[in-house]
């Protein structure tokens, strides 16, 4: 057994009695050894001595060669006990003569040089040679034999006492070996089997036990004290693990443990689940197994990578042990445990991940598609200012691409100020950071775009916040408002127009009936009464007169949209060319009058005089903005307002076909400040006396009456341009009305006037009395009623007024209709409103005359009407 293997008893034991038997062993070879030398050296200096005590007593022997004295002096030497032979020899180294003790009957040898001392030993006997001097010479020498006996007695009593040291020794050494081994070694053992213990049980709750007070038992104290903070410790560390195995089992990740080869060491609960495997099928698997291509090359490079420090992240698909897939984003870092370099994967599922990046984009694809189709411009920034999103929309607007916008700070895109002249309006971004609560703009802002182009524009600012709840930037939505504010510049005019068109309407009708009497009567002398030239010229001043005021009227309810318009169908191309022929003899020479008429279809259906009217209206104005001439040019063409117009409110019409007139002037222009003002009623920039101010007023009023719309473009300096748009009816080419001719037209039959005023029925009755007719008048509708119950059977037309007081004309009408389905009647009204009278004619009206009307109007209306089939 090697010394390593063997127990401390036995090192111990073999220790104190190696030791002790060496010390005692090399003490007694030591001891022996001297007794030798000692006994020896004493023997030698003995016989020595008696050789030089012989030498002497055979001086004279010797000198006298007297053989028998010295062969008495060699015998004397018998007496000696070890004593065995003697020899006294010349100088010449001859024997001269010799003793020899009979027991033992030695021989000297012959001594080759008398003259030296020396010694001989032999296993036997010791032989010295001393020689024999006298006088200072040398004259002979004596030899003596002497045999060990004594010597080799003594010797071997000094052993035998040195053995019996020796095995006292080892006793009293054996047994101190017992005293330190139970001291010493016995606790040792103790100490180890108790080591060993705890070893093989991971037992620290085990104590060694001790009763010294020694440095053994200072050691077995530590030993315990170390015991208990193992134990503490194993338990603390004990807890962590558990802790940590449970931390890592309820991880929301996959925690793989590899080597370098791949093959799985560890593996938290998700991982098993995951995979459907349990742990202990898992751990024999290898990450190449797990993992869709994923060779162990692929593994290996991994691990070159992860082993100089880097840490890897990939993603793969995992496969479960069903075949099954699903993708997982995997980290990889090394770690060492018990000295050998692993790999610990962390993955994880990102299946959900993928879905919601997908949903994500998606969702980003449908907001760049709202954003992109959304009629509002729409801009995105980060806290900084820096756009990071516009829409199409907005790149119009400010005349800035995405590619050049985003990354370009928002106050160089949005350059926005309070009016076209005025200062610059901030940020919303530049708001945000000054603390302000409204980051948005009003509608009269200005938005210059990067090509120069200035729009109004309105729009709002919100802070765009991440999910801390943290401001990390804002959108601004906006949106072009210049065509919103011109619409509210028309609905104010419009509400003017209403104003006005009340206060018109209210006095319309009383003024038209004062205004029929009056012109009425005028006629109705001129036409029966034979008159001389200068009443004659009175009569037609008063009716001059008098068409003029009604004309003023008609101006007042025509810009206020309370005009009654006479609904008939006709082109527009020859009511331009009879127009054109008009203005050639009221334009000066040096405007040039151009037409270009386009339009292949130019049938429309309204009121051919006040269209007439309307461009009359529109030539004149045009006439007194070039005073030093010019270019008068009007022209058509077809245009179709689609429902997209509509949304964008270019026009504020039902969509259709439409004829676009546009009157075009090269004269001096209108300002923008009165550009604003021109269908203002009262408004007029010509000098006192040279304009009413209603003429462009009834112009907007007839367009907007017959359903239409007008568009005006002026610069100073550049001339002015007017578009009127009237809807066009392809249906009634065959029924177009033309200019009718100029001579009453006489009838016969029964006509029923209703009218509460006095003058109109006095005049109405004279009218048809002069043109052939009989006439009853009744004074309201009760009584025009009631007259037409008793004379239903004759009366072949109803002149019939609106405005009466207990029963108005509408009234009137539906309790003719109730007596006779097909009585004829005529509206003759000072002002009816377009919806009742379109109502009417519906209902079965045949037609309407606007009163004050003239003596030819009144004859061929009240023809037509009777002659109807």
């Amino acid at each position: 057994m090697k010394t390593k293997e063997t127990t401390i008893r036995r090192r111990l034991t073999k220790l104190i009695m190696g030791g002790g038997f060496t010390i005692i062993m090399l003490a007694c070879v030591l001891f022996t050894t001297y007794q030798i030398l000692s006994l020896k050296n004493l023997l030698s200096e003995s016989l020595q001595l008696h050789g030089e005590i012989t030498g002497s007593g055979c001086v004279f022997s010797l000198s006298f060669d007297e053989e028998v004295d010295a062969q008495k002096v060699l015998k004397k030497l018998e007496t000696l006990p070890t004593f065995e032979a003697a020899a006294l020899y010349r100088e010449d180294g001859s024997v001269f003569t010799s003793h020899t003790n009979v027991q033992t009957k030695s021989h000297l040898p012959l001594m080759h040089i008398p003259g030296s001392v020396d010694t001989e030993w032999s296993l036997s006997n010791l032989i010295i040679y001393k020689p024999i001097i006298h006088k200072g010479k040398t004259i002979g020498a004596v030899a003596l034999q002497s045999n060990l006996d004594t010597f080799y007695a003594t010797a071997y009593k000094n052993i035998g006492v040195v053995l019996a040291i020796m095995v006292l020794a080892m006793a009293a050494m054996s047994i101190v070996s017992r005293l330190i081994n139970k001291q010493v070694s016995e606790p040792i053992g103790q100490l180890s089997k108790t080591m060993q213990l705890v070893a093989e049980s991971k037992d620290y709750s085990i104590k060694a036990m001790s009763d010294n007070r020694d440095e053994i038992g200072k050691l077995t104290e530590r030993f315990n004290h170390m015991l208990a903070q193992i134990q503490t410790r194993d338990s603390a560390l004990t807890e962590s693990e558990q802790r940590f195995r449970a931390l890592v089992d309820q991880s929301v990740d996959e925690i793989y443990l590899f080597n370098q080869a791949g093959e799985i060491t560890d593996a938290n609960l998700l991982a098993c689940n995951s995979l459907d495997y349990t742990k202990g099928e898992l751990l024999e698997k290898t990450v190449s197994e797990l993992e869709v291509d994923y060779p162990i090359e692929n593994c290996k490079a991994d691990w070159q990578k992860i082993s100089t420090g880097e840490q890897v992240t990939r993603t793969g698909f995992h496969l479960r042990k069903d075949g099954s897939q699903f993708p997982v984003e995997i980290k990889m870092g090394t770690l060492t445990i018990d000295d050998e370099q692993m790999v610990m994967a962390i993955s994880r599922d990102i299946s959900d991940r993928l879905e919601a990046q997908a949903r994500l984009q998606k969702s980003e694809e449908n907001l760049r598609i709202t954003l992109d189709s959304i009629g509002d411009a729409v801009i995105a920034t980060d806290i900084e200012g820096s756009i990071t999103q516009i829409n199409p929309v907005a790149e119009f607007l400010t005349g800035w691409d995405a590619g050049d916008g985003i990354g370009t700070n928002l106050k160089d895109v949005l350059q926005i100020y309070e009016s076209a002249g005025g200062p610059r309006i901030p940020t919303p971004i530049e708001k945000l950071h000054n603390n302000e609560e409204d980051i948005g703009f009003e509608g009269n802002a200005v938005l210059i775009a990067k090509d120069g182009a200035k729009r109004f524009v309105a729009g709002s600012g919100e802070p765009l916040l991440n999910g801390d709840n943290e401001t990390i930037g804002v959108v601004i939505v906006f949106r072009d408002v210049s065509k919103q504010l011109e619409l509210e510049q028309r609905i104010q005019q419009s509400h003017k127009m209403e104003s006005v068109g009340e206060l018109a309407g209210g006095i319309a009708h009383d003024f038209n009936n004062m205004m029929a009497g009056i012109l009425g009567a005028a006629e109705l002398i001129k036409v029966t009464t034979d008159l001389d030239d200068l009443t004659k010229e009175y009569i037609d001043l008063i009716i001059k007169t008098g068409r003029s005021a009604a004309d003023l009227t008609a101006k007042l309810l025509a810009f206020s949209r309370k005009e009654e318009i006479h609904t008939t169908a006709f082109l527009i191309h020859p009511l331009i060319t009879d127009t054109c022929l008009l203005l050639a003899s009221s334009l000066d020479r040096n405007i040039v009058l151009e037409d270009n008429l386009e339009a292949s279809h130019d049938a429309v259906v309204g009121d051919l005089s006040l269209i007439q009217n309307a461009i009359l209206n529109l030539c004149f104005n045009a006439r007194d903005a070039m005073p030093d001439g010019g270019t008068l040019r009007i022209s058509t063409r077809d245009i179709v307002i689609s429902e997209e117009d509509l949304r964008d409110k270019m026009f504020e019409v039902e969509a259709g076909t439409f004829i676009e007139i546009h009157v075009e002037d090269s004269g001096h222009g209108i300002s923008k400040e009165n550009l604003a003002k021109i269908f203002e009623p009262y408004f007029t920039t010509k000098d006192t006396g040279k304009g009413t101010g209603l003429g462009l007023a009834a112009v907007y009023g007839t367009i907007n009456d017959h359903n239409g719309t007008m568009k005006v473009y002026s610069e100073p300096g550049m001339g002015t341009s007017f578009q009127c748009y009237l809807p066009v009816d392809k249906g009634t080419a065959s029924t177009i009305t033309t200019m009718t001719d100029d001579e009453p037209v006489n009838g016969t039959g029964t006509v029923l006037v209703i009218d509460d005023e006095d003058a109109v029925r006095v005049i109405a009755k004279g009218m048809l009395s002069q043109l052939g007719y009989s006439v009853l008048t009744a004074e309201d509708g009760e009584k025009g009623v009631a007259v037409y119950k008793e004379n239903h059977q004759v009366i072949d037309l109803i002149i019939l007024d609106m405005v009466m007081p207990n029963m108005n004309g509408a009234e009137t009408f539906k309790l003719l209709k109730e007596l006779n389905s097909d009585v004829r009647v005529i509206i003759a009204s000072g002002f009816t409103r377009n919806a009742d009278m379109n109502q009417l004619i519906k209902d079965g009206v045949l037609v309407y005359i606007k009163k004050p009307f003239s003596y030819l109007d009144f004859s061929q209306t009240v023809a037509g009407a009777i002659n109807k089939s």
